[in-house]
């Protein structure tokens, strides 16, 4: 009964606080899905019934839906059979979107069901993910199996255009394939001909999996084996879980960071160039990650070495061995480390790309530079000066930084009377003298400014005010900046007053 009755209350809580939702999920828990890959217990139907029976008692116009990780599939076939046929199935994929849409779908008659293809997947979540390719075998299962509707499930933005998009478009166009969205997704980028050779090596990149991702191409007891090499919900950089990229990966990673390198550098404005350059960025960055990993990864297991040397031979066997095959590692790993923040720093434009420079840091950072030069201290006592050097030299500030401003977050829609706050970060050397935030109504040619003002660090703040005479409100942020005596401008978006953003006046 006490089972019940929290069920029970927290339902009525959620219903009282969210009046106007259409549905109602209950989610399993996450270690229950991956339990069940090891045993075929069935899951009591008693909570999803007992919730089923209080919707209809307190909110019949509400439907109730069953749902959780890949798991949860496993118990349809006897979910289906006690349970009443209006409740709604649905669930991820298994194993992080790398099995496909479960043949269970297909067995559950008039129910309705939704599967949760992924995105983008969490052990990933720092690399750049193309998942074009795969979203089409799952959309295809999804209507084969009957399915009313497919989610797709994602954290970041920018970085996943290209697989929201293809959601999207596909959905809506059976005839699409990959290869020609990719070239309507490259032409609304940049122009010809860069926009027929980006569409190559994006859809090559995807079809072929050249670039670092979790899956290791290997299936085992009929699931995709996963490899976690950016798993920020957890340590993230976890060299010691005993795998690092493979050298083909290493190499084809690289030359597809070479083809976007030549089309970025051949970019015929500011825009485009922005465009190109955030997904070259993101892919050059994975090789020096990758060579940190393998770098780290090879140290962890040489201090592992040195730690049972040191029980067996006493500290002087092992100290010679970190100091002669371990240090000479860090020293290679310590300007990769810097050399992915720099390529990362250097695109960051949404408040999900702070995001993950911020992770990135708190994890990637620590584990690298602190965590694995203390442990080598732990062998030696005193670190050497190159050590101690480098450790200095690879967290200084990049004065040769592209000089940049953005806008991390940008309303969509501002009711009459609303004012909507905007951030802008100016990013670069030099003295930032003043940043601009300029508005113009319908119709109008005429440019209003207002200064912003500084929140923090280099982040500016500004309001957009609700104004007569909508629909849409446009606005840009200019930022000036005086380096050794002289100034620059730079704009967000670039090009402005070209280029704009808009709001809509509600």
């Amino acid at each position: 009964m006490a089972a019940k009755d929290i069920l029970e209350a927290r339902l009525a809580h959620l219903l009282e606080s969210y009046p106007t939702v259409d549905y109602v999920w209950l989610w399993e828990d996450e270690q229950m899905n991956w339990a069940s890959q090891k045993s075929d217990i069935p899951l009591s139907v008693t909570p999803f019934q007992q919730a089923y029976d209080f919707l209809k008692r307190h909110a019949p116009g509400k439907r109730l839906v069953i749902s959780g990780w890949g798991g949860v599939v496993r118990h349809f076939a006897y979910f289906h059979k006690k349970l009443p046929e209006d409740i709604v199935f649905s669930s991820l994929n298994d194993n992080l979107g790398w099995d496909p849409v479960n043949e269970a779908y297909g067995k559950l008659e008039g129910r309705e069901r939704w599967p949760i293809p992924w995105l983008e997947d969490d052990p990933a979540m720092w690399l750049p993910q193309f998942h074009v390719s795969r979203f089409v075998r799952d959309m295809d299962l999804a209507k084969q199996y009957g399915c009313q509707g497919l989610l797709g499930i994602h954290w970041r933005h920018r970085i996943m255009d290209v697989d929201a998009g293809f959601q999207s478009a596909y959905s809506w166009d059976k005839e699409l394939t990959p290869a020609k969205f990719f070239q309507g997704f490259a032409s609304a980028q940049v122009r010809e001909p860069r926009a027929a050779k980006l569409a190559k090596v994006l859809e090559g990149t995807d079809r072929e999996r050249l670039i670092l991702c979790s899956w290791t191409g290997e299936i085992k007891d009929g699931h995709s084996e996963i490899d976690e090499y950016t798993g920020d919900y957890d340590e993230a950089f976890q060299f010691w879980n005993g795998y690092e990229p493979s050298v083909s990966v290493k190499q084809s990673q690289t030359e597809v960071a070479r083809q976007l390198r030549a089309l970025t550098e051949g970019a015929s404005s500011a825009a485009e160039r922005e465009r190109l350059n955030y997904f070259t960025r993101f892919v050059e960055l994975l090789t020096p990650y990758s060579e940190s990993w393998s770098l780290a990864f090879h140290l962890n297991q040489l201090l592992t070495k040195a730690s049972e040397l040191k029980k067996q031979r006493g500290p002087g066997d092992a100290r010679n061995l970190v100091l002669a095959e371990g240090v000479p590692l860090w020293l290679k790993m310590a300007p990769l480390v810097r050399e992915v923040f720099l390529n990362y720093q250097e695109i960051v434009s949404t408040r999900n790309d702070q995001g993950q420079l911020a992770s990135m840091h708190n994890k990637y950072e620590r584990l690298a530079l602190y965590r694995l030069r203390a442990s080598m201290k732990e062998f030696l006592g005193e670190l050497p000066p190159e050590v101690e050097r480098l450790f200095g030299e690879v967290r200084q500030r990049d004065e040769k930084a592209l000089t940049r401003a953005f806008v991390p977050t940008r309303p969509t829609a501002l009711r009459k009377g609303e004012h909507g706050r905007i951030s802008a970060v100016v990013l670069g050397a030099g003295r930032v003298a003043g940043v601009t935030l300029f508005t113009r109504g319908k119709d109008s040619d005429k440019w209003s400014p207002s200064p912003m003002s500084l929140a923090s660090r280099r982040t500016y703040g500004g309001e957009l005010k609700w104004q007569e005479g909508g629909p849409l409100l446009d606005y840009y942020v200019q930022a000036e900046i005086t380096s050794g005596g002289t100034k620059k401008v730079v704009t967000s978006p670039p090009e402005a007053p070209a280029r704009f953003y808009s709001v809509t006046l509600v």
